[in-house]
């Protein structure tokens, strides 16, 4: 088949990066896949291996060129088949196919909790139509699966039907004979800033569902309860010059690192003592499955599919929404019993092995496109 992966544009956050993951495992069986992001990458952009990777360079805010670039690609490379992975993929994919005659299939991938994007009457009428010409709906969790049914539930004849939305977990990559003490002692090599005797990790855009200012006030809680915590965030955005000023003004300059993108993250989760991710909305997690991989267990906020990516108290600890002081008071406890966060890692590790193996994943998307094409 001839598949053709649409993304936002080649950079590196999760429903991107899983595009990409998707991508080159589908190149390595034998398909043709086409990476295309929308817009212009940044300088060290994501690529898939194996395929082609392209950029059709749109200029944010200009629908009418969007569409026409896309519809333009599509005709040239004449996919079996295309799946829109999130944000703007969706809208432009669709109007550009109304303009080709024999148009192939959509898929797209529901990555997060549609009802908190999609929030307005007009959005609504906007989307079901879109919908219409999707032939599947694959959500990152059951319930962002439920979210989606809930906001197409008042349906006519032209939206999609609800046996049309199926949920396929996001698979994760397994590593296997890594040594958390080398990787400690690496990063704090790489960051001497790193001398602390805990580290704290967040992964995420600097944007606002990701909760950084939340994500910083637990921290302050924890420090004035342990000595040596540190805590390094991945990720960079529009968020990051408010951020500085919040370090400042809680007094945590010498307990943060604001380490930015990292094509390659695995050294800093295995390094971890804990992940911490207040979000104020996620699909599925693949920060809290990554870090699994790693047995680094993780305290996260209880929004999207959360219960789907921790097993509570058993892999992590999962607390009420916007409940900064149990963050924090969960993150002391285990910051404090060293078995405990070995035990609920490696259950964490054998979670993810069991539930969100990357061979199956690939085995659904592939059945799935068959069965379209």
């Amino acid at each position: 088949m001839r598949i053709l992966q649409i993304v936002t544009k080649r950079q590196f956050r999760g429903a991107e990066v899983f595009a990409s993951i998707l991508a080159s495992d589908l190149a390595g069986r034998g398909h043709q896949v086409l990476f295309l992001g929308l817009y212009s990458p940044p300088p060290e952009p994501l690529t898939a291996s194996g395929t082609s990777n392209f950029d059709l360079l749109v200029a944010p805010g200009s629908p009418l060129q969007a569409v026409y670039r896309l519809y333009r690609f599509v005709r040239d490379h004449r996919p079996d088949v295309i799946q829109c992975n999130g944000s703007d993929t969706l809208k432009y994919t669709c109007l550009a196919l109304k303009l080709i005659r024999h148009a192939p299939p959509i898929v797209y991938r529901n990555i997060s909790m549609i009802s908190h994007w999609v929030n307005t009457p007009a959005k609504k009428w906007v989307y079901r139509w879109l919908f219409g010409s999707v032939k599947m709906v694959v959500s990152v969790s059951d319930a962002s699966r439920a979210d989606f049914v809930n906001l197409i539930k008042k349906r006519n004849a032209d939206v999609v039907t609800i046996k049309n939305v199926i949920t396929i977990k996001r698979g994760v990559d397994l590593p296997t004979g890594f040594d958390r003490t080398q990787a400690r002692k690496d990063l704090n090599e790489a960051f001497p800033v790193l001398q602390g005797q805990f580290v704290l990790l967040h992964v995420g855009a600097m944007t606002g569902e990701k909760n950084h200012p939340g994500l910083l006030r637990v921290l302050k809680e924890i420090v004035a309860h342990v000595a040596g915590v540190f805590l390094v965030c991945l990720g960079d955005g529009p968020g990051r010059a408010a951020l500085d000023e919040l370090v400042a003004h809680l007094g945590l300059h010498e307990n943060v690192l604001f380490a930015g993108y990292q094509t390659d993250p695995s050294r800093f989760y295995l390094a971890a003592d804990l992940l911490l991710l207040p979000s104020r909305i996620e699909g599925i997690p693949g920060v809290v499955l990554e870090a699994a991989a790693f047995q680094t267990p993780t305290v996260a906020y209880r929004v999207g599919g959360m219960e789907e990516a921790i097993v509570q108290r058993e892999t992590g600890v999962i607390v009420e929404d916007d409940d900064e002081c149990a963050m924090a008071a969960e993150a002391v406890r285990l910051l404090r019993n060293e078995a405990a966060r070995l035990r609920m890692g490696k259950a964490a590790r054998e979670y993810v092995e069991k539930h969100y193996n990357r061979d199956v994943t690939v085995d659904q998307f592939e059945k799935l496109y068959r069965s379209l094409v």
